[in-house]
């Protein structure tokens, strides 16, 4: 039945929203078959989502790759995973800085792949890439890259980029993701302590994809301690105000500047 089912066109990666309240849970035809133990519908769903998750995957990078080129800058190169962490695969691709955009560009693609939270948020923040800028200086080659402090941006974009996906969430502006709880300098090169996402200062940057509807581009801002605990007191809206009248806007590269509270 289930083959049947594949072969006249049904959406065996689709995710539903069963129960009610607390008791909500997302499920999929790989998950069900898990739950009831279906190991012979799992091996099959297994070899036939893969290949049309390869196939939606590679559509959706392709239309956020091509409209980030135009807005931004040419792709000098991508840095892939090897094994993926959630029920998505993550790319980074770094820019490099322009006469127009003296800054070095990471954005992902892969978190878009599928929607996220779907059926416990509205359907207009299902979809994200996120973005983030770094100083036209930071070290980028290989063997820099083997160094947590050059390292820690592009581990991070990548690690929130799967969080909505490990833990089926959702992603929008004036979200707060600590490095841990109390929140520790991401590397010895910042005091920066926590990441706050937020919609592109100043840059119109939302992708209407025909597939998928609106996929939101997000950027990452790097926090002091102090600017997350006045977010906690006065709502993380008024950090996100303080950090667009600031002078650091749009981007916000620095590393080391100063707190704008």
């Amino acid at each position: 039945m289930v083959k049947l089912l594949a072969e006249s066109g049904a959406n065996i990666a689709a995710w539903y929203t069963l129960g009610e309240g607390q008791e909500t849970t997302t499920i999929n035809a790989v998950k069900m078959a898990q739950m009831k133990g279906h190991n012979e519908i799992l091996d099959y769903l297994y070899s036939k989502s893969e290949n049309e998750m390869n196939k939606l995957e590679s559509e959706n990078n392709n239309s956020i790759f091509n409209y980030i080129e135009n807005k931004i800058g040419e792709v000098s190169f991508t840095l892939s995973e090897i094994v993926s962490i959630s029920r998505v695969e993550i790319d980074v691709h770094v820019i490099m800085p322009t006469e127009e955009r003296n800054v070095i560009t990471l954005f992902t693609t892969g978190m878009s792949t599928l929607p996220m939270a779907e059926g416990k948020v509205e359907e207009e923040l299902q979809c994200a890439e996120l973005i983030m800028t770094l100083p036209p200086n930071w070290p980028i080659n290989d063997e820099a890259l083997k160094k947590e402090e050059n390292n820690w941006p592009l581990g991070w974009i990548r690690q929130i980029a799967h969080l909505p996906h490990i833990y089926e969430g959702w992603v929008d502006e004036g979200i707060i993701i600590p490095n841990e709880e109390p929140p520790q300098p991401f590397a010895n090169n910042t005091k920066m302590s926590s990441l706050l996402i937020m919609r592109p200062c100043g840059e119109n940057l939302q992708l209407i994809d025909e597939g998928k509807g609106v996929i939101n581009l997000y950027q990452l801002i790097p926090l002091h301690e102090t600017e997350r605990q006045i977010a906690i007191e006065k709502g993380s809206g008024y950090i996100v105000k303080q950090l667009k009248r600031s002078d650091q806007a749009p981007y916000f590269e620095n590393i080391n500047r100063s707190s704008v509270c």
